[in-house]
């Protein structure tokens, strides 16, 4: 993931307080980026299927001065249903390239009406009209 930047989280409209699920999360790269962003007051929970990643990416928070605020969960980032609406979301494109439009509605569910959904990646195909769709959807 080069081309995420704090920079380019803030332009997302990423910033202070915010609740964020990270989906995919792996080792937690962009997971801390947007901790650095939301500082202590915001939280953000990111969600993998793997405990290796899971493990590495607390490790990782707890090393970043940043594990009282950023959380991460070990379960299949389709089927997680979190406890309340988050701000934003971050998926990555190839998570919803398996599960395609439901996903999308279970999104639309995470994330409070106004929120911001995230899609890390690079568009192509059918997912383009899905993307579409769904973008009018939060809003």
């Amino acid at each position: 993931m080069p081309d995420l930047t704090e920079d380019a989280l803030r332009r997302s409209g990423i910033k202070r307080s915010m609740r964020v699920l990270d989906l995919q999360c792996g080792t937690g790269e962009a997971s801390l980026l947007i901790a650095r962003l939301t500082g202590y007051c915001g939280l953000v929970v990111g969600v993998d299927r793997s405990a290796e990643a899971v493990d590495a990416a607390e490790r990782r928070a707890t090393l970043a001065g940043c594990c009282y605020w950023t959380r991460f969960v070990t379960a299949d980032p389709t089927a997680f249903v979190p406890h309340g609406r988050f701000d934003a979301a971050v998926v990555r494109l190839p998570l919803l390239r398996q599960v395609k439009r439901v996903t999308f509605l279970r999104l639309s569910d995470c994330v409070r009406p106004g929120g911001i959904l995230l899609v890390l990646g690079k568009p192509a195909g059918d997912v383009d009209s899905i993307l579409h769709r769904f973008g009018s959807r939060l809003s």
